[in-house]
């Protein structure tokens, strides 16, 4: 039972980083709550199964771990936010940030801040209509930097993340009443 109760007290551990990273880093809160590949302890579980799961964890943490200290030497640190839009770009955090996908990066950062109207209505609809604008702009700078940001055909990771990031960007905006 103390293999077990230790997987257990790991999870708890698993779940407090993903609730860290919730809503603000998408790609990280994905792979954190995918690393155990859905496997949650249980009272039943064997030595083997315990092994497994504690295995797939800690494999799972030092890929983030290590991502996090990439992003740091990669000069990302100042303004962790590159760092996030370039995994949201990639799709996850399975990248060294290549240096075209950190500039890609640090333009669509620019191009958003530029495009973020000042005051703006509440409703969906306007909502909708700036992000696709957004988007439309997004797809622009990652074909100029050969980054692959699929969004006209069927949904993408990708897509999905920035349109979460843009919808929490327009949210902040002072807004206006129709």
């Amino acid at each position: 039972m103390g293999l077990i109760s230790q997987c257990m007290m790991l999870e708890v551990v698993r779940n407090k980083e993903i609730e860290k990273v919730a809503g603000d880093y998408m790609p990280m809160q994905d792979h954190l709550a995918e690393c155990t590949w859905a496997e949650v302890p249980f009272e039943g579980w064997d030595v083997k199964e315990c092994l497994d799961y504690l295995n797939k964890l800690h494999k799972g943490l030092t890929q983030a771990f290590e991502h996090g200290q990439l992003a740091i030497k990669k000069g990302l640190a100042r303004n962790f936010e590159i760092a996030i839009i370039a995994d949201m770009l990639w799709g996850s955090i399975y990248n060294d940030y290549p240096d075209h996908l950190v500039l890609c990066a640090r333009e669509v950062k620019d191009v958003v801040e530029k495009m973020t109207p000042k005051k703006a209505k509440k409703d969906k609809e306007s909502r909708l209509k700036w992000q696709r604008m957004v988007m439309k702009e997004i797809k622009i700078i990652c074909d100029k930097h050969e980054v692959s940001f699929p969004i006209d055909k069927e949904w993408t990771i990708q897509e999905s993340y920035m349109m979460a990031w843009l919808e929490n960007i327009y949210e902040n905006i002072n807004i206006t009443e129709i």
